[in-house]
């Protein structure tokens, strides 16, 4: 319910822990539709109206692995986003969904940064991050890699930085650029402009 004063009520949904067993899974399904499109799942976070706040923050963290076992451990879990596919078979039209992320806007100050980092480890490497089309189907091209920044109206645009960390007793790391084979017309340029 609403308050007057002070903060409204938590809504709270746990399972319970298990002894010899697993914990008990959390579950939400939109029911399936013959009509119109399917239903959404919407999760927002609080708006805060009081100034010098921050508005609520929308968390998903893939569950710890917490066995220490030296021979077989706890692995950490995954964190997936998938977008839904399409059955049509319309080859223009039924296109797959699309996965967005986008930072918050500013009225004022700077908007928010989008940011990927890969995960820490204690002992040995950190992990990698791969940015990946999949392979074209039977007709047509595999997807494009853009990176691009905005335009500005006054004032520089923004950079494009492709840097390798720097080694300690070791190499720094390469920069490769490689285009791929084809078996028709001219091989692929490379252009810096």
């Amino acid at each position: 319910g609403d308050t007057t004063q002070g903060e409204s009520g938590t809504v709270a949904i746990n399972t319970g822990a298990g002894v010899q067993g697993s914990g008990g899974d959390i579950s939400m399904t939109v029911g399936t539709g013959n009509m119109g499109d399917g239903g959404d799942i919407i999760g927002v976070a609080g708006e805060t109206t009081d100034a010098g706040a921050v508005g609520g923050r929308v968390s998903i963290t893939g569950g710890a692995g917490t066995s220490t076992d030296a021979a077989d451990g706890g692995d950490g879990g995954d964190v997936v986003v998938t977008a839904g596919k399409a059955f049509g078979g319309n080859a223009v039209t039924d296109i797959g969904g699309d996965v967005l992320v986008s930072a918050g806007t500013a009225t004022s100050a700077y908007g928010g940064a989008v940011e990927v980092t890969s995960g820490f480890s204690d002992a040995t490497s950190s992990g990698a991050i791969s940015l990946t089309t999949a392979n074209a189907g039977t007709a047509g091209v595999s997807g494009g890699v853009f990176v691009t920044t905005g335009d500005t109206t006054q004032g520089e645009s923004g950079t494009v930085a492709i840097n390798t960390g720097a080694g300690v007793q070791g190499s720094g790391g390469d920069i490769s650029m490689t285009v791929g084979t084809g078996n028709m017309g001219d091989g692929g340029d490379i252009i810096g402009v």
